[in-house]
């Protein structure tokens, strides 16, 4: 079991976690009447209505299994989610805090009646789907950041789902694991690094926090080379609440150092 720490102050180091949801726009007008490629004239394609459900791509790898194996997949309905609804539904207020510039608790009366809208949406898309697919199981509902389903369903069901209005795409449902070590060069930070006196002290005096996602102390982000001083710290200090080798759950003791300055449970 890895050892966690709900809350963790690190020094010098700092990584952001962005998460993909869907692919790159479609450029499909959704009221778009296709002639042509294999339909027939005349004949009208329907897609997603909402932004997201026009930027989500299915993975083409699902649609090629002939198997019935049980596979866990990410159903993202026709619908924009709480945090990046930015008012497109008439008589719903957008929610999305780049939008409206508040956060979704400031502005909780429009989230609370789009939120009603959503599950009336969902609803209807659980009922459609269910009856195209019954073996189907609907095993959670991510309505804030994704607008969609988790959701078990045999391998050679996945056109079928696709088929059912208001399903705007089919994902794989997989862990990721961040690889911290990438970080700088995606954000860029590199590219600074030798303004603030190359990578090593870059950070230096920056006291960075992050809370509720657990630590691995051990990991090589947090060693301590000795270009890093801690700076002055407020007369409380910091608890390093991490075991002294008792707890075979806890591991190897460890002590916090001036990269890793303080971790404990809130």
């Amino acid at each position: 079991m890895h050892r966690r720490a709900r809350s963790l102050v690190a020094l010098g180091s700092s990584f952001v976690l962005l998460i993909g949801l869907v692919g790159p726009t479609s450029g499909v007008d959704p009221d778009l009447t296709v002639v042509g490629g294999g339909t027939q004239a005349g004949e009208t394609i329907s897609v997603a209505k909402s932004r997201s459900g026009q930027l989500a791509e299915t993975d083409p790898a699902l649609l090629n299994r002939t198997d019935s194996t049980p596979v866990t997949v990410m159903v993202k309905l026709d619908y924009d989610p709480v945090a990046s609804y930015s008012g497109d539904v008439a008589g719903l207020a957008a929610t999305s805090p780049g939008v409206t510039g508040a956060s979704l608790g400031e502005n909780a009366a429009a989230v609370a009646e789009y939120t009603e809208y959503i599950a009336e949406t969902e609803a209807v898309a659980v009922a459609a789907i269910e009856a195209a697919v019954p073996a189907l199981t609907v095993t959670g509902s991510f309505q804030t950041a994704y607008g969609g389903l988790a959701a078990t369903v045999p391998a050679n069901r996945m056109a079928d789902l696709l088929a059912v209005e208001g399903v705007a795409a089919v994902q794989q449902d997989t862990l990721q694991q961040p690889l911290t070590d990438t970080t700088p060069d995606f954000l860029g930070a590199d590219q600074v690094w030798e303004g603030l006196g190359g990578s090593t002290t870059a950070g230096e005096g920056v006291i960075v926090g992050v809370l509720d996602t657990g630590i691995w102390p051990e990991h090589p982000s947090f060693v301590d080379t000795g270009a890093i001083t801690k700076p002055n710290l407020p007369t409380r200090g910091w608890e390093c609440q991490f075991g002294d080798g008792t707890d075979p759950e806890l591991g190897p003791a460890f002590a916090c150092n001036d990269k890793l300055i303080g971790a404990y449970a809130s």
